[in-house]
């Protein structure tokens, strides 16, 4: 909650360019914990393994370039942020293109593990 906090109070000064890293850091930090939260059910749901692991990479790359984003200026920080949004925009996607390939060929998963129904 307190990174969500911290993310409206700072939108309006981000959209004039300034404290546009404490956004960002705000933003890592939120999707931090729901990287945290995938570990969790890794951990625990051994039958979801193939799914959290398609979205929790692609997740935690993009919280890589956010991270990475700190180090541009504003300007072009908000063109690192497009990135790290188109890349977490297309993990559905490409979950959903993986889970059908699953389902033609359940012996086999696209990203080396099995499917398990």
């Amino acid at each position: 909650m307190v990174a969500i906090a911290a993310m409206a109070v700072q939108i309006r000064d981000v959209a004039h360019g300034i404290h546009s890293a404490g956004f960002a850091v705000s933003y890592v930090v939120l999707r931090s914990i729901m990287l945290v939260l995938y570990w969790r059910a890794w951990r625990a749901v051994p039958e979801a393994r193939p799914l959290i692991r398609l979205y929790g990479g692609g997740y935690s790359v993009a919280v890589a370039i956010w991270l990475l984003s700190l180090a541009f200026s504003p300007p072009a920080r908000y063109v690192v942020w497009g990135i790290a949004i188109a890349l977490e925009l297309s993990c559905p996607r490409s979950v959903h293109i993986s889970i059908g390939a699953c389902r033609r060929a359940p012996a086999t998963f696209p990203s080396g593990g099995r499917c398990s129904r």
